[in-house]
């Protein structure tokens, strides 16, 4: 501080700066020589000299002999070593003049991690080939049936699609687990060549992975087969298999607004449910028309143990039921 004060004051006193502002002064290099080379410093080694020479003297006065005073020596030089170090790890208090190369900003990685070999990669080890940020990978949800393929050949479904006319989409619609996809296969199994004796369904329209897990329809499934009227004629039927959960219901309206008619799927012993009912008035209002499937049957006779005219009956009281449906929106008609 005394050195820059001086220098100040010195600087002060001469004038060594032009009126523009350029320094004319004697060489900046010397004058750092002369100030670095002050009589304070070499009144100060002086001292440390003089400080050296009495304890040398006290030593001797004491009766130590030349191995003591070497054994102080080395004492000493210990204990200089452990003041710095406890120096060097005490805690800064914000006013002691610390050098750069004693600065702690972080601890080091043997007292992090105590025992453990750790490796400093000073090189990227990425290749180049491989991006930082991976872009996000498409998944493929959907499942694909290469064992069964149609009957007819590509070209002769070409021929139908070159004439609308022998187009006829057809939603398949009803209640959760009421047998919509197993009505599906059983159109599928004579186009593909699947015996019809086969003891379970494959569920081909539920061609996604969640679908086989939780065994219900999500997404609205559509399939292409030709299949012959009663006169033999062949047509082209785009049969849409529907969701019957009610969360589900979107798909089921969006599925009706392109169809031609609707399959309704109703189990014998459940009847008519609210999805159902849901289904009927929105096909209602679309002005299609409605075929009726009653499924499960048999569940009447193994679950219910009904006779025959109670079974008759159950099923009559279903019709009942639509037709009563139908006449309470038949102002949409």
């Amino acid at each position: 501080y005394q050195r820059r004060v001086h220098g100040i004051i010195l600087s002060m006193e001469t004038n060594l700066y032009d009126e523009f502002g350029n320094y004319i002064g004697p060489d900046i290099s010397k004058r750092q020589k002369e100030v670095s080379e002050s009589p304070s410093d070499s009144k100060h080694n002086d001292l440390l000299e003089d400080l050296s020479e009495i304890q040398r003297k006290a030593l001797k006065t004491e009766g130590g002999n030349a191995e003591d005073e070497k054994k102080g020596e080395e004492e000493g030089k210990e204990r200089g070593a452990d003041a710095k170090e406890d120096k060097r790890m005490a805690p800064r208090t914000g006013v002691e003049i610390v050098l750069q190369e004693d600065k702690r900003y972080y601890p080091e990685l043997e007292e992090v991690y105590p025992g453990a070999e750790v490796l400093v990669m000073e090189e990227d080890i990425q290749p180049l080939s491989e991006p930082i940020i991976a872009p996000a990978k498409s998944k493929n949800f959907d499942l694909e049936d290469k064992k069964h393929r149609q009957v007819v050949s590509y070209e002769y479904f070409e021929c139908f699609i070159q004439n609308p006319d022998l187009i006829r989409n057809v939603a398949v619609v009803g209640q959760l687990h009421h047998g919509k996809t197993s009505l599906v296969d059983m159109f599928i199994h004579p186009t593909h060549g699947i015996p019809n004796d086969k003891k379970e369904f494959m569920h081909y329209t539920d061609s996604r992975l969640d679908e086989r897990e939780r065994e219900l329809t999500i997404k609205a499934k559509p399939i292409s087969l030709i299949l012959q009227d009663s006169r033999d004629k062949s047509y082209m039927l785009n049969i849409m298999d529907t969701p019957g959960h009610p969360c589900f219901f979107d798909e089921v309206v969006a599925s009706l607004r392109v169809a031609d008619g609707v399959i309704v799927v109703i189990d014998a012993v459940e009847g008519v449910m609210m999805n159902t009912e849901k289904a009927i008035r929105q096909a209602i209002i679309e002005g299609l028309g409605i075929v009726v499937v009653i499924n499960k049957i048999d569940r009447l006779a193994v679950e219910l143990r009904l006779p025959p005219n109670d079974s008759y009956h159950k099923i009559k009281h279903i019709l009942e039921e639509i037709n009563a449906i139908i006449d309470s929106r038949a102002h949409y008609c």
